[in-house]
């Protein structure tokens, strides 16, 4: 095994639209083009199952060169942010710097 994706439903409510996925996760020991096949194979199977979109977060300092690789296009720069607010105490452990948001079109 070279690597592993982890892929659900979106974790910005708004995007939950129930025709999109999002990869939450990507892992891989190094081997050369695993993220781009894992990329390009996490779109397969989204296509296979009816969605019509997948999108992915990557920080705001990747270059997206493996995204680009598996035909995916950047969508959006989004700004970091904790997750906890006056009415949900929460603690951050996730990144919370600037991030670019991908997507690939499942047509």
């Amino acid at each position: 095994m070279a690597g592993v994706i982890q892929v659900g439903r979106p974790v910005n409510r708004t995007l939950d639209d129930g025709t999109m996925l999002e990869v939450t996760r990507l892992c891989t020991d190094g081997t050369p083009n695993a993220c781009s096949f894992l990329y390009a194979r996490a779109a397969i199977i989204a296509r296979t199952l009816g969605y019509k979109k997948i999108i992915t977060y990557i920080m705001d300092s990747e270059t997206g060169a493996s995204l680009r690789a598996s035909g995916w296009q950047k969508e959006a720069d989004t700004k970091g942010k904790p997750w906890n607010n006056g009415s949900r105490k929460r603690n951050t452990n996730t990144p919370t710097c600037d991030k670019q948001r991908w997507s690939k079109e499942l047509n």
